[in-house]
């Protein structure tokens, strides 16, 4: 059996013209397979559907919010509502395992979410926002819808919580351009860092929140005073450096809780970097107990 080039008709092999259009049968070259056809025919048809599929997924929940064809929404804390949220990554983390999630809020703004698997509370969400071409928010205006976010937070009433950052951080137009919020738990004798923590940034334009993050490890029932002095553990922390940073520099020292290696510990972090010009990136961050001096960890 042979098919028509032209019209795809079936021509009996006796037959000097094709049936359906007429086309002399000198003209059609060798026949092909039907199956190849079909094959080419079923890969084409997978191809459009899966690019069809892929532009729905991307366009359609936000299109759907535009024209209020609302088919899924559900009511998040902190956030309001929220549409299409589908689950994307899971991951161990200091206090168990974190979901990933994907969303979009009323606006039709990208959420990311992120909550703790097992007691499902929130620990932070980030929105897609436009680059800011203007500021309107002054850095008052923009602290007070940060705090206010703040304040649904069960720990915020925390004495210890301090404000530390309140910064416009601003890298141009088309860039990045927000307001800073850092919150942090600190021990008032020592300042040691606690187990408490908040950052939000604020939109400069819009006074939309562009990201939450915050760490609730509970209160801390270890002392807080440390037995090593920050001299004492950055001489411990050289000796574990030399195989990584030929010419270091100190960066910084911090005293703080973690819970990262066991229960609750008290720990100085020194950090160091290389000054060599072909290795101006690295940093090497040891971590040392603050009451025993044992060396737990060293990061580069």
């Amino acid at each position: 059996m042979k098919y028509c080039p032209r019209c795809s008709g079936f021509i009996h092999e006796e037959s000097h013209f094709c049936e359906e259009c007429g086309m002399l049968q000198s003209q059609i070259p060798p026949s092909r397979s039907p199956w190849k056809r079909l094959i080419i025919i079923g890969l084409s048809l997978f191809l459009l559907l899966g690019t069809a599929q892929a532009l729905y997924d991307r366009f359609m929940p936000r299109r759907e919010k535009e024209v209020g064809n609302i088919t899924e929404e559900t009511e998040e804390p902190f956030i309001g509502i929220i549409y299409d949220k589908r689950l994307r990554d899971t991951w161990e983390y200091s206090w168990g395992f974190m979901d990933e999630y994907s969303a979009y809020n009323a606006a039709g703004n990208r959420l990311t979410i992120y909550r703790d698997r097992d007691t499902g509370e929130l620990k932070g969400f980030t929105a897609s926002l436009p680059s800011a071409t203007v500021i309107t928010l002054t850095l008052e205006d923009a602290r007070q819808e940060a705090e206010a976010l703040a304040k649904q937070l069960s720990f915020f009433s925390d004495p210890t919580l301090i404000l530390e950052e309140a910064i416009l951080v601003d890298r141009g137009p088309d860039t990045e351009r927000y307001y800073s919020f850092h919150w942090r738990a600190r021990d008032y004798s020592t300042g040691a860092v606690l187990l408490r923590e908040i950052k939000i940034a604020v939109h400069p334009q819009s006074g939309e929140i562009i990201y939450l993050l915050t760490e609730d490890g509970g209160e801390v029932t270890i002392n807080t005073i440390p037995t090593l002095t920050a001299e004492e553990a950055r001489a411990l922390a050289l000796p574990e450096i030399g195989n990584l940073i030929q010419q270091p520099r100190l960066v910084e020292e911090v005293l703080y809780v973690s819970t990262a290696h066991g229960g609750q510990r008290l720990l100085w972090m020194v950090v160091f970097e290389e000054t060599a010009r072909e290795a101006w990136a690295l940093k090497v961050y040891v971590d040392i107990d603050a009451h025993s001096g044992e060396i737990l960890e060293v990061v580069n």
